[in-house]
């Protein structure tokens, strides 16, 4: 069997709808119709994975299309699918319409859906909208009542709250994986094949919208997580206990060689200037001493408040190299900043988080990284001796826009 999972990407099928697509139709991207290399290598190795992968058409069926002289049935469009290994991926060109109208028809085709990923695009959830309370429009599922989110559309609505029977859920869910966008593997819609898989998301994605979306979503977890039922699902709680799915953030990624690991670092628009200061001097440095390859995303939108820094290399040499460029982000931070700004910083923060105006925090906090003192330049430390009490601890957020940070006072 194949080493690595199979990303089936889903698209609007604009076959019927020239030049518009009809957002209600969808297939398979024609990468992702392409077989498993397991079922075309030879004889044998064909009949061993027909014991894994069955024959499936992933296109729009048309018994659970609305009746409606504009729909008409979409050809067949056949692939091998494994529902163990491969992953059903609702990438650029789909929303929410395509990912309750898909659900369905495999519900009804009774078609296994047991790992899903889900892109993080503001036009997921905007696209088409779903939220309405008319009862006409409702029986002929053109909408739903009280609208749907993703997290619903996967876990499903009761009848008697959704007004139709369009969000039952999927059951036997067991993966699902929410895809944010990256800088460094920028995919277009049908560009995803065998080559191409995932790794765990570092930020929130390049745009407000997408940065939106994962905030919803993560909401949505930690509701199911604390063991709560989603709201707005009436009686329907499938995922208690053991039956909910696993959730993963993710971005795209190729695959990397054996004994070799992709990672990244989010970071400010505003410090792309000191790391590229004198043609990417520290850059270049830090990537021959720690032997990882280092990649600095160029701007893709106007104003665009995020950048990311790519790495690769061994799973030894990637976390030194992203060290080495936090801790020099964070020092060139202090030595460009006033007293004044430094210690408005610490009070903004502090009373952001603590719902206060003290410029230091207990001991007892949770630290999420450390700075030490002995590594910045000894103008910064004193700044920190004089701007908060000594053997308490200092919240530095925002610096490189990534995380909070502690800076300890000794």
């Amino acid at each position: 069997m194949s080493h690595h999972p199979r990303l089936l990407e889903l698209q609007w099928d604009s076959a019927h709808r020239q030049p518009y697509p009809s957002h209600g139709y969808y297939c398979l991207t024609p990468k992702s119709r392409i077989p498993s290399a397991v079922l075309h290598v030879n004889h044998e190795s064909r009949q061993e994975a027909l014991r894994f992968y069955r024959r499936v058409d992933f296109t729009t069926v048309r018994a659970n299309q609305v009746m409606q002289p504009g729909y008409v049935s979409c050809g067949s469009i056949w692939t091998y699918y494994n529902p163990n290994a491969d992953i059903v991926l609702f990438a650029e060109k789909t929303c929410m319409n395509t990912i309750v109208r898909f659900l369905e028809d495999q519900r009804t085709n009774m078609i296994p859906i047991v790992r899903i990923a889900i892109l993080t695009s503001g036009m997921t959830l905007n696209c088409h909208g779903w939220r309405g309370n008319d009862p006409i429009e409702c029986a002929q599922k053109l909408t739903i009542a009280g609208g749907c989110s993703p997290m619903q559309a996967l876990h499903g609505i009761d009848p008697a709250v959704a007004q139709n029977s369009l969000v039952l859920g999927v059951r036997g869910l067991e993966d699902v994986y929410w895809v944010v966008p990256s800088e460094l593997l920028p995919l277009r819609a049908g560009d995803i094949d065998e080559s191409v898989g995932f790794r765990n998301a570092v930020g929130d994605g390049l745009m407000n919208g997408q940065k939106c979306f994962k905030e919803l979503i993560a909401a949505d977890i930690a509701i199911v997580e604390g063991g709560s039922p989603l709201p707005k699902c009436g009686s329907f709680d499938y995922w208690s206990g053991p039956n909910k799915p696993s959730f993963h953030f993710v971005s795209f990624s190729p695959h990397p060689a054996p004994g070799k690991v992709f990672d990244s670092l989010p970071i400010l628009t505003a410090t792309i200037p000191k790391l590229k200061f004198k043609s990417w001097e520290r850059v270049k440095k830090i990537a021959q001493q720690t032997g990882c390859h280092i990649k600095v995303c160029v701007e893709h939108y106007i104003e665009q408040q995020r950048r990311e820094v790519g790495f690769y290399g061994t799973p030894e040499q990637v976390p030194k190299a992203k060290e080495a460029v936090k801790n020099f982000l964070i020092c060139s931070h202090f030595n460009n900043q006033s007293s004044a700004s430094w210690v408005k910083l610490i009070y903004l923060e502090c009373k952001s988080e603590l719902g206060t105006s003290s410029t230091t925090l207990p001991r007892n906090c949770l630290r999420f990284h450390v700075v030490h003192l002995s590594r910045l330049p000894c103008d910064s430390r004193s700044r920190i001796y004089d701007s908060c009490t000594s053997s308490h601890e200092v919240l530095i957020n925002g610096l490189i826009g990534f995380t909070s940070l502690y800076a300890v006072a000794y």
